[in-house]
């Protein structure tokens, strides 16, 4: 899609406003994130670029099986970013795969253990921020596990699930992975 060379003009200036329309909605995703509540709790996860174990530099390698490292980065979103509000689960594609059930395992684990060191007074809401990764963090499982923490939560009644735009998927995650 090249809008520069598209010749007809009513064709160009939808295109435009599609354009715009993609630019408006991924700031939107970054304004919610940083918007502040005093009764929200963001929370923000993402999985890292598979890794190969072990990493070597020779061609060796290119011809022998590699075992790939996960890693699931759960963080409590803040101005700034501390090690004590940020979790990683970590485990290798011998011992589980790279699936929904992990993710969401992971999401909750770190859910209940938030709960648990809520202060009375803290936030009751919970925004989640993940990439719309279908396999992992936009399907039944993560819905369901979320709904079933949020019926036995006794300090939080509601959790709203933002996902970016597409191609738009930068979080604070990424930021600790780099």
């Amino acid at each position: 899609l090249n809008i520069k060379r598209e010749e007809n003009l009513e064709k160009k200036n939808q295109f435009r406003a599609m354009h715009r329309l993609h630019k408006l909605r991924a700031k939107r995703f970054y304004s919610i994130m940083k918007q502040e509540d005093p009764n929200v709790l963001k929370v923000c996860f993402d999985i890292q670029q598979n890794k190969p174990i072990p990493k070597l530099s020779e061609s060796v390698v290119f011809y022998s099986r590699q075992v790939w490292l996960y890693n699931l980065c759960v963080l409590v979103h803040l101005k700034i970013q501390e090690k004590e509000n940020t979790i990683f689960y970590t485990w290798l594609e011998s011992e589980r795969p790279k699936g929904y059930n992990e993710v969401a395992s992971g999401v909750l684990d770190f859910l209940e253990n938030l709960e648990k060191s809520q202060t009375r007074n803290g936030p009751t809401e919970i925004h989640l921020f993940s990439d719309s990764c279908a396999s992992q963090n936009k399907n039944t499982v993560m819905m369901t596990t979320l709904m079933a923490f949020l019926e036995g939560s006794r300090k939080f009644n509601k959790i709203v699930h933002f996902y970016p735009v597409r191609g738009h998927s930068y979080m604070p995650p990424d930021r600790i992975f780099g």
